[in-house]
């Protein structure tokens, strides 16, 4: 998408991903990388092509990773994003709720502030978080203790 940052070797960040406590039974399905023109794709979808054109280019970086377990039939996604600045975050942020509407079925909000929503959707129990540059998410946990308190509530 770029081939002047290409050139110039600028690699994209690897965020952290939220840390969450999902119990006896997981194990790792899936992890990857999702890139400026996923993101792109993404707001495309369940957004606004000026949304993907407007937030898409200040990615950063960004992965994801997938873990299950068989005996639950569940499956947890844990999701995070690193942007240039605070307020493209902030952009992105408040865009994935809207996302999240559009890809479930159900989707209930138990609690929203400016850095911070949780509640329940198709998959389980969800939480998105806001913190500077930085927006992570967990999906498809079973019940809101699984995620890690001040970590991702």
């Amino acid at each position: 998408l770029h081939p002047d940052k290409y050139f110039d070797r600028v690699e994209a960040i690897q965020p952290p991903f939220p840390k969450i406590a999902p119990g006896k039974g997981f194990k790792d399905l899936a992890e990857g990388v999702l890139g400026e023109l996923d993101h792109a794709i993404l707001l495309r979808q369940y957004g606004a092509g000026h949304e993907a054109a407007d937030i898409a280019p200040h990615w950063k970086g960004g992965r994801y990773s997938l873990i299950e377990n068989k005996k639950q039939n569940r499956v947890i996604l844990r999701y995070v994003s690193q942007w240039d600045s605070p307020e493209s975050a902030k952009d992105f942020f408040h865009f994935y709720p809207r996302a999240l509407s559009k890809k479930w079925k159900k989707l209930e909000i138990a609690s929203q502030n400016e850095d911070a929503v949780s509640g329940t959707g198709d998959d389980g129990y969800f939480v998105l978080k806001l913190t500077g540059a930085v927006v992570s998410s967990v999906e498809g946990l079973a019940s809101p203790e699984q995620a890690v308190p001040g970590i991702i509530r």
